[in-house]
């Protein structure tokens, strides 16, 4: 075999440029952002979850607000993959603070998208008759429903400590 030995070490001092200079860059690089954003993701519910920060005098009861609000999104987010049942109608109308038939128009909607962050679900949620602060809440949990079940850790080590 024959190599050109001045080829194949400049190919080598470059993979070692990269390895050691260039990729420790972009990681360093790749984790600031995901802080930035996972910072303003949190900010984000707790504002839309947790209520107005000025009520925040006892920090264990915003906090359980939150996590309590997060659960029951999370509960009518599932309850759209699944059948009606009466039982978790009546909880979600509670919590909710709304009529049953409005949690089934609702879980309908969910149902009929399996892709919730399409143009067409946000438009079919904003038609419902429910409130706008409950349809800011839909869209914006289904949005980012991965990230923010990641962040119930967050908020269940703030009651912690």
């Amino acid at each position: 075999m024959n190599v050109d030995k001045e080829i194949l070490n400049k190919n080598l001092e470059f993979l070692v440029f990269i390895d050691e200079i260039v990729k420790p860059r972009l990681e360093t690089v790749s984790k600031q952002e995901f802080k930035t954003s996972r910072s303003k993701l949190i900010k984000r519910v707790k504002k839309i979850y947790g209520g107005s920060t000025s009520r925040r005098g006892n920090s264990e009861k915003y906090f359980y607000r939150i996590r309590k609000n997060i659960s029951t999104m999370n509960v009518l987010s599932s309850y759209g993959y699944t059948k009606r049942k009466l039982h978790t109608e009546v909880l979600l109308a509670e919590r909710l603070m709304i009529q049953n038939k409005k949690v089934e128009m609702i879980r309908k909607v969910l149902e009929k998208y399996p892709q919730r962050n399409s143009d067409d679900f946000k438009r079919e949620i904003r038609s419902l008759p429910i409130s706008n602060d409950l349809k800011k809440r839909i869209t914006f949990f289904e949005k980012n429903k991965k990230d923010i079940l990641e962040l119930q850790d967050v908020f269940k080590s703030k009651r912690r400590n």
